[in-house]
């Protein structure tokens, strides 16, 4: 497959940055940071879960037992899993690298890049431990997203029970948004980690990062650098520019 016919296909996945970031951290160790949601931008990920753990199977309430539930679901939501996100292509709509609020929310105003990943090659590398899915956009109830059956927990104990509650409700708590950002399309990969005193954790991408797309304003001081990614690591580079005449970005070559 072509560069071309990928970034065009239901293979390509894109992830923004800033030059900042690319050229700092991403190239260096060619490793992409996975984040905690306490970090995201959306209110329903960075904010504490809504708890509606009734005494599901039992007449009587622990509220030790769901103290502890509380807390455990709180570092689960917040610190316990990590994720990376990306945009993909949707059929009947802009081409996930040529999204122009993407270029000026992810892509800082267009000076920044889009990185383009292989999708089959990101799941070939990617662990139990993870979990990689698109996003959706039609989230159901809070208060039912964060439902523990008091009963379970109580006979399974908190740390067999979180394991079957994050099989369970992963979906909904880190694969759900509301429809205001429906427009970007995202894909997500998430890590489940043991530390919750690690803020951050990394992919290596040596095998499934494809091509760099330049950002309209992105400057040409670091012309220089893209010419040895090209000749040394092989990483095809392109352009995307805006076309007064269409009144859209364009892919042109680098």
């Amino acid at each position: 497959m072509s560069f071309k016919e990928l970034i065009n296909s239901n293979n390509a996945l894109f992830h923004y940055t800033n030059t900042t970031v690319f050229f700092e951290h991403i190239l260096p160790e060619m490793k992409l940071r996975l984040s905690p949601l306490e970090n995201m931008n959306d209110p329903t990920e960075y904010k504490k879960p809504l708890f509606t753990y009734m005494s599901f199977g039992s007449a009587k309430s622990d509220r030790t037992l769901l103290k502890k539930a509380e807390t455990r679901l709180n570092e689960l939501k917040l610190k316990m899993c990590k994720i990376a996100c990306f945009c993909s292509n949707v059929k009947d709509s802009t081409k996930g690298y040529l999204k122009s609020r993407m270029w000026t929310q992810y892509g800082d105003n267009h000076k920044g890049i889009c990185l383009v990943f292989s999708k089959k090659a990101i799941n070939s590398i990617i662990k139990k431990n993870y979990k990689f899915d698109k996003v959706n956009y039609d989230i159901p109830s809070p208060l039912s997203d964060f439902e523990i059956e008091y009963g379970k927990l109580e006979h399974q104990g908190i740390n067999l029970y979180f394991d079957y509650y994050f099989e369970k409700m992963y979906k909904k708590i880190f694969f759900a948004k509301v429809t205001d950002y429906c427009d970007e399309s995202e894909f997500r990969l998430l890590k489940r980690v043991k530390n919750k005193n690690i803020i951050f954790d990394y992919i290596d991408i040596r095998s499934c990062l494809k091509g760099i797309i330049i950002g309209d304003k992105c400057h040409q001081t670091y012309n220089d650098i893209f010419d040895r990614i090209i000749k040394n690591q092989r990483i095809e580079i392109r352009r995307c520019e805006f076309n007064p005449l269409s009144g859209l970005l364009e892919l042109e070559s680098y």
